[in-house]
């Protein structure tokens, strides 16, 4: 009987060292860089160890064992972190050898596992700058490729868990194939707006989990939700190379929507692009609370707030989604 109340003791203080980990994130490293948990009778085990290789194929054997939940030690997180910086940094410097279509999916594979590593520690300074690296990297080689984004954003799927950390990037591919297709914008400055767009939602991390799953919210958590903004501003500055202008870009990145008839939000036409861009992506992606919608109806509620302030650049929105959708 002490025996079991011991073990108890035990596997209720591994739960709270244990935190939780996608196979798919540790298929891409190909060897464990930790040692994996999962639960098996009411008891946290070491199912592999560190350096065990790993595969689609062990995946599938956990998963035909029962095993539906995966975890690493606190202590070894670090390790884990390392072991997808290198990863990220390896696929960076050979994306333009090779077969560049399946290496730029595999990279963005990689930036959305170290998103969700950032989201989860916004203030590692080394984690950051990586994935500013990674995400710059990426921009300059889709500004100087054609023809590749309109293959990259038609190939990305989201579903309704991944939306958080999968929603930047497409937002941000779909952005520069805009801006590009606009020509009102120069090299330097569509890279920028890449970055702005990409890192924008960063303060979420801030935000309670809970509501981001919410279909409605109350007044009081809309304003906690809406927070997100300025607290992505406030992470980014002094830490990135954004200057400011962009960072209240960031800040404001939801003001079209939110602050309309308000004169003290300044609303520049960066700004408005970056807003309908991520209004049409979350629209036409499902979420856990709901389907996909489709373009059309996106492209309705845009309409609304776009026109009659911004009517040639909502033309050139819809010119360049039919050619982006076909």
């Amino acid at each position: 009987m002490m025996s079991n109340s011991f073990e108890s003791i035990h596997n209720n203080n591994l739960l709270l060292k244990l935190n939780p980990v996608s196979l798919r994130s540790l298929i891409s490293l190909k060897v464990l860089p930790c040692n994996l948990y999962a639960q098996e009778s009411y008891k946290f085990i070491i199912i592999s160890r560190a350096g065990d290789s790993f595969s689609r194929d062990h995946a599938k054997q956990f998963f035909l064992k029962g095993y539906r939940y995966f975890f690493i030690h606190e202590d070894e997180q670090p390790k884990y972190i390392e072991a997808h910086r290198n990863e990220l940094l390896k696929t960076t410097r050979s994306l333009s050898v090779g077969d560049s279509a399946t290496k730029l999916q595999y990279k963005i594979e990689l930036l959305n596992k170290g998103l969700r590593l950032l989201y989860v520690n916004p203030i590692d300074d080394e984690l950051l700058q990586q994935q500013q690296r990674s995400v710059s990297n990426l921009s300059q080689f889709l500004l100087n490729e054609k023809g590749t984004i309109k293959k990259l954003y038609n190939s990305q799927k989201m579903t309704p868990e991944q939306f958080l950390y999968q929603q930047p990037i497409n937002s941000s591919i779909l952005l520069l194939g805009m801006l590009k297709f606009i020509k009102v914008f120069n090299s330097n400055d569509i890279h920028n707006l890449f970055m702005t767009s990409y890192l924008k939602d960063i303060g979420m991390s801030l935000i309670p989990h809970q509501l981001e799953d919410k279909e409605y919210l109350t007044d009081s958590e809309r304003i906690i939700l809406n927070k997100h903004a300025a607290h992505s501003s406030e992470i980014l500055s002094g830490r990135i190379n954004l200057d400011n202008n962009y960072l209240r870009i960031i800040e404001n990145h939801h003001a079209i929507t939110q602050n309309q008839d308000d004169p003290q939000i300044s609303v520049g036409i960066e700004s408005v692009l970056i807003n309908v861009i991520d209004i049409f992506v979350a629209m036409t992606s499902p979420r856990p609370y709901r389907q996909a919608e489709t373009p059309y109806v996106a492209l309705e509620k845009i309409k609304s707030l776009m026109v009659p302030q911004y009517s040639l650049e909502f033309k050139y929105l819809v010119h360049f989604l039919n050619k982006m959708l076909k």
